[in-house]
């Protein structure tokens, strides 16, 4: 029987529910993120968020959005494009730092997510091949 506590410190990219993260929109990086609470992890992969828009006092709910270093984005485009993609507040990110090289060996050195969001389904680039 595998241990669960083990499991759950395996997690790439602990979900820090009732806690503020940032929130890129469409995934990208080059925007102002927004500050979010997360709410809950959804079944099936990502966490589910409360986001709080600039200038205004109505709040968004953003279901399915993954981590920012997670390679499924990288795969998945689109995805990142609907949902954006979520970060650690400065300071508060849980990984040990090997984790996070590991993480990043996983993703081609020539693909990033931005790129891949700027020539996956959907984007300009893809639709004229």
């Amino acid at each position: 029987m595998a241990n669960t506590t083990e499991e759950k410190n395996t997690d790439p990219f602990p979900s820090p529910v009732g806690r503020v993260c940032l929130w890129y929109y469409h995934g990208t990086m080059g925007v102002e993120p927004r500050l979010a609470l997360v709410t809950r992890p959804v079944k099936g992969g990502g966490i589910e968020l409360t986001v709080f828009p600039c200038g205004t006092t109505q709040l968004t709910t953003v279901s399915g959005v993954r981590h920012k270093d997670d390679p499924w984005l990288i795969q998945h485009p689109t995805h990142a494009y609907e949902c954006g993609c979520w970060d650690y507040l400065p300071g508060t990110d849980p990984r040990p730092a090997k984790l996070e090289v590991l993480e990043m060996e996983k993703v081609s050195s020539n693909q990033s997510l931005p790129n891949a969001i700027a020539t996956g389904p959907g984007s300009r680039a893809f639709q004229k091949k």
